[in-house]
Order: structure tokens, then C-alpha cells, then sequence
């Protein structure tokens, strides 16, 4: 009878958890999307990969690791590239056409091509430049997105498999579980630990090499604007790099603290509006009359 009863039970377990496997499987609760790591750029989204998340949002990444779905054919006489971090790449609550490169280009009128991972550093998002100089020489202006944690000490260097997975797991649902109730701690692999590296100097050797309009864009934390602090401090050397214009975004006025998800991200309906404060500080001329995909 014991037996039977362990038995049983244990069917009963085995049961309730495919049933759960399958229901994480079938909704994309747990598509997130997938990288490649190294020790120079750290991680980047890996190409070619597309899910949906929720039954509902979805996410893109193109050949090139851009968070968009159609492949880089970048015009060197009127394209964008926009870079950062998860300002720019956004985050699973988006839908595709929220994110921000998306909502720029609706603005624009001109391709607009994304990149950028989850806590990248300044250093990361100028290795991308670095690694593929086709895209930077493909487009007409540079947007950067900064906020104060890409100052960071040290570049981001991939670490975890929960954040940043590689690979997917055998079960969806141990990868939520240590995802959102274990939140287990891993250790740096010092083989993939980006070195830090002086970022103005390679900024300034793109910046001469590319000799085209590059933006940055000081983007505020939600404390920053509270505190009424919407700008936060540059490296002086950065002025003597050539072709650079600085905005700060913490001093539209249109800009506030209810534009804020959570300390740094924008709310998804706010992201249209980050998105005309950045084009209003563009000087597009006669890009503005060109439509996508002409």
C-alpha cells in the first residue's frame, strides 16, 4: 500500500511538472534571448534570433546583433546607429515596436539601427563600433545613449547564466526558478573578464578615423531628476573629441520623474517621448524628407 501510494505520488509530481514545462514552454515565459560572450566586447545579443515573450511582447535581433528584425543595409547618407545599454535595447515589459529605436524612427523618417545589451558599459557599447567597423562607416550619425553607470569603473564582463544565458536550459522552469526565487551568485570566469582599456582614446581614433556627427545623449536616473541634478559630469577630455555634441536629456522640460519604470528605464509609453527629445537635438536636414526603406 506504501508503496502504491509513493508511487503515485511521485507519477503525480512528474505529471504536474511536465505539465508546468510545457505551459513555460508554450507561453515564452522564459524566451529570453541568448548571447555570445568574450573577452573584449563581454556578451552581445547573439544574430539572428527572435521570440515572444508573454503570449504578447516580442523581441528581434538582427545579423549584426541589432535589436531590430530586418538585416543591416546601413546608407552612409542618412542612416542612424543608436547605442547603449538597456535604454536602447529596453526591456521584456516592451513590445518590439516600443523600444526606442523603433519609436526614433517613426520620428526620423530615416532607418534607425539599435544596438545594445542589458548593463553594458561605455567601453562595451565603443568594442561594438570596434568590432564592426562596416556598420559604423554604413551610416550617416552616431547616437550614443549615456547614463551614469556606463561610467562604471570596469567594463561589464558576462558572468551569469541567468542574466546573459548562453544556451538554453534543460528546464524552463529551473532556469525561472533560479531566476527569480534562487538568484544564485556566480563567480567571475577571469578567461571571459574584459580588461579595461582607455574608451576616450578609442572613441577619439573612431570619431577621426569616421569624421561624421556623433551624439550623446546624457540620459538621467530617476534620483538625478529628483534631486534636480539632470545632467551628471563628463570627462573633460571628452570635449577635445572631434565631431561630438553633447545633450542632455534632464533638461527638457517634457522629461520628469512619472517618465520612470523604475529608478533608470523608461515606461514604455514614455519611450515616444524620449525618442522626440532626441530627434528634436538631431539636425537631420535633409535626411527628415527621405523615407525608410527608400
Amino acid at each position: 500500500m506504501v508503496r502504491q501510494i509513493v508511487i503515485v505520488t511521485l507519477a503525480t509530481i512528474a505529471v504536474a511538472a511536465l505539465m508546468m514545462e510545457c505551459f513555460v514552454r508554450i507561453s515564452g515565459v522564459a524566451d529570453v534571448p541568448l548571447y555570445e560572450a568574450d573577452d573584449r566586447i563581454g556578451y552581445i545579443p547573439k544574430p539572428d534570433q527572435s521570440e515572444t515573450l508573454f503570449l504578447k511582447s516580442h523581441w528581434d535581433f538582427n545579423d549584426k546583433s541589432m535589436g531590430i528584425s530586418r538585416p543591416f543595409a546601413g546608407d552612409p547618407e542618412r542612416d542612424i546607429l543608436l547605442v547603449g545599454d538597456s535604454i536602447v535595447m529596453g526591456t521584456n515589459k516592451y513590445y518590439q515596436e516600443d523600444r526606442l529605436g523603433p519609436q526614433l524612427e517613426n520620428i526620423v523618417k530615416v532607418p534607425v539601427w539599435p544596438i545594445g545589451a542589458s548593463s553594458w558599459s561605455v567601453q562595451n557599447e565603443i568594442e561594438y563600433l570596434k568590432r564592426f567597423p562596416d556598420v559604423a562607416g554604413s551610416v550617416a550619425r552616431i547616437v550614443f545613449i549615456f547614463n551614469v553607470f556606463d561610467f562604471q569603473d570596469d567594463p561589464s564582463s558576462w558572468r551569469n547564466p541567468i542574466s546573459h544565458p548562453l544556451e538554453r536550459q534543460w528546464s524552463l522552469v529551473w532556469f525561472l526558478a533560479e531566476k527569480y526565487l534562487l538568484k544564485p551568485a556566480f563567480d567571475q570566469d577571469e578567461v571571459l573578464r574584459v580588461q579595461r582599456r582607455d574608451w576616450l582614446d578609442d572613441l577619439s581614433l573612431i570619431a577621426q578615423a569616421l569624421d561624421k556627427p556623433i551624439d550623446l545623449f546624457l540620459y538621467p536616473t530617476r534620483e538625478e531628476i529628483s534631486i534636480g541634478k539632470p545632467c551628471f559630469t563628463l570627462p573633460d577630455r571628452l570635449s577635445k573629441v572631434p565631431n561630438i555634441t553633447i545633450h542632455c536629456i534632464g533638461k527638457d522640460p517634457r522629461w520628469s520623474v512619472a517618465d520612470y519604470e523604475d529608478d533608470i528605464h523608461p515606461l514604455a509609453n514614455s519611450t515616444p517621448k524620449l525618442a522626440q527629445i532626441i530627434a528634436d537635438n538631431i539636425p537631420l536636414g535633409i535626411f527628415v524628407e527621405q523615407q525608410v526603406g527608400q
